[in-house]
Order: C-alpha cells, then sequence, then structure tokens
C-alpha cells in the first residue's frame, strides 16, 4: 500500500493570487509604504494595475497603500528645497531694494526740507535787505543768542525770587519804558508828585 501524500490542488483565486505575487515581485517598483509595511518595517512594492502590495497580496489582506513611487516623493521633496531656496533668495533681493528705497526716500525728503529751507532764507534776505546766506546765518546765530541769554536771565530773576518777569519788548515796550511812568507805591509818577505837592 502506498504511503504517499496526496497534494492538495490550489483554488483558482489561490493561483490567482501567487501569480500576481510574482509578478509584482518580478516587475513592480518602491512605493510610499502602506500602514502594514510601515509597522513592521517592510518594503512596500506594486505594479500599475493593482492597489495592493506585495506583503499585503501574500497575506491575502486589504491594503491602504497610494501607490506613490518613493522616486516621485524625493522628486518633490527635493523640487520643494530648489523653490524654498529661491524664495530666500528672493526675499533677501527684495529686502535690499526695500533698503535702498528707503535710504533714496531719506534724501529725498531731505533735499525738499532744504530747498523749503533755503527758499525761506532767501525771503528773509530779501526783507531784511542782506547780501548773502552767510550774512544772514550770522544775524540768525546772534539773535539766538541773545534770546538764550535773555532766557537765563530770566529763568536766573525767578530763581532768586523775582516774579511775573515779562519779556516786555516782545510786545514793544523795551528798555523799561512801561515802568517809567509807574509808582510801585500806586499810582502813576506824575499823581504822586501831584499828592506830595498838595501835601506841603
Amino acid at each position: 500500500m502506498s504511503s504517499g501524500r496526496i497534494e492538495k490542488r490550489k483554488s483558482q483565486p489561490s493561483r490567482n493570487r501567487d501569480a500576481l505575487l510574482n509578478e509584482i515581485l518580478r516587475d513592480g517598483f518602491e512605493v510610499m509604504p502602506c500602514s502594514y509595511c510601515f509597522d513592521h518595517n517592510l518594503v512596500c512594492k506594486m505594479i500599475e494595475r493593482t492597489k495592493r502590495c506585495q506583503t499585503c497580496v501574500g497575506l491575502g489582506r486589504s491594503c491602504d497603500g497610494t501607490g506613490v513611487p518613493v522616486g516621485v516623493l524625493s522628486r518633490v521633496t527635493a523640487e520643494a528645497k530648489r523653490l524654498e531656496r529661491e524664495e530666500i533668495d528672493e526675499e533677501e533681493k527684495f529686502l535690499e531694494l526695500q533698503k535702498q528705497i528707503n535710504e533714496v526716500s531719506a534724501r529725498l525728503i531731505r533735499l525738499r526740507k532744504q530747498r523749503r529751507s533755503l527758499r525761506e532764507k532767501g525771503i528773509q534776505m530779501v526783507q531784511r535787505g542782506l547780501q548773502n546766506l552767510d550774512e544772514l546765518e550770522e544775524m540768525e546765530r546772534k539773535e539766538s543768542e541773545a534770546a538764550a541769554q535773555e532766557s537765563s536771565a530770566v529763568l536766573e530773576v525767578q530763581a532768586n525770587g523775582g516774579f511775573d518777569v515779562i519779556d516786555w519788548s516782545t510786545v514793544g515796550l523795551g528798555g523799561g519804558q512801561l515802568l517809567t511812568g509807574l509808582d510801585f507805591a500806586g499810582g502813576t509818577a506824575e499823581a504822586s508828585a501831584g499828592n506830595a505837592s498838595g501835601s506841603r
């Protein structure tokens, strides 16, 4: 009696699965790993006409792989890095141009102020009968020094107890003209003089 084992024939689905697995192993390309291959650190390979990788086909399980070739992702990543470098370069150029624009704008504002100042000084020269800008600047310097001295004197008087210190020249009464006709005891000097003569 023969003791040989009788080999069970594979079903058609099993033969189809084996054929597909062999085709993937022979012609497949590496793709981004599906969940199963990723979790088990396996190389994930597919072919164009199927949505399952070789591991999932061999295990007879479903596959959630995207079918995106690893090379495509590498190219996308490389292109993204290239665009990022270009973006940085263009941004640096933009910032440099912005800096130049700011510098030119500042010079333009300064030139406009100088032009307005020169025009105003020219009008003052004509009004004061001066011959050149040097004379005008010298006069303005003296006026500025005089104003500073006057301000210093006023502050000194106030510091020593003086009150109601007024610059009478600013109201057209320079040289103490207002005080000429005043008697600090009250009334005018003329009135005080009259009272004095009447009491004799």
